[in-house]
């Protein structure tokens, strides 16, 4: 869970969401302690983890770039899922580090103008793969 301010992820998987993404990065524990078995066959789930401050700093540190190294090496596909791109600056510090991207649309929330942003910002960086309308 790359929304470590509005963190949603561990409910859709019914886990607790900390330990987790922050805890790693802070040095509070290896990876393997936050990493959650899901119920789905070879799925995991790592949960944005314990509050921390300045989370931006972390996101975007060596650290970050370390983790995702490693978690590529470990399993088939990483998924990350980050805030609203036009609403916080994590989202940004994710995409040079990411081989794709997708963009989630809400169907009848988010406008065509905005839509439209954040489909100009994402083709800035390699390999956007689309978007999906949800809802």
């Amino acid at each position: 869970d790359g929304n470590v301010r509005h963190p949603t992820i561990h409910r859709f998987f019914k886990t607790e969401p900390e330990p987790g993404l922050l805890d790693i990065l802070t040095g509070k524990l290896p990876w393997e302690k936050a990493l959650r078995k899901s119920d789905r066959v070879n799925f995991y789930v790592l949960p944005s983890g314990s509050p921390a401050a300045s989370p931006l700093f972390w996101l975007g540190s060596e650290r970050m770039a370390e983790l995702l190294a490693l978690l590529k090496s470990e399993f088939e596909f990483v998924v990350i899922d980050a805030p609203p791109l036009l609403e916080s600056a994590e989202t940004e510090l994710f995409l040079p580090w990411m081989e794709a991207s997708v963009l989630v649309i809400k169907a009848r929330r988010t406008g065509r103008e905005t839509a439209r942003r954040a489909v100009t910002r994402l083709q800035g960086y390699k390999n956007f793969l689309g978007a999906v309308l949800n809802r």
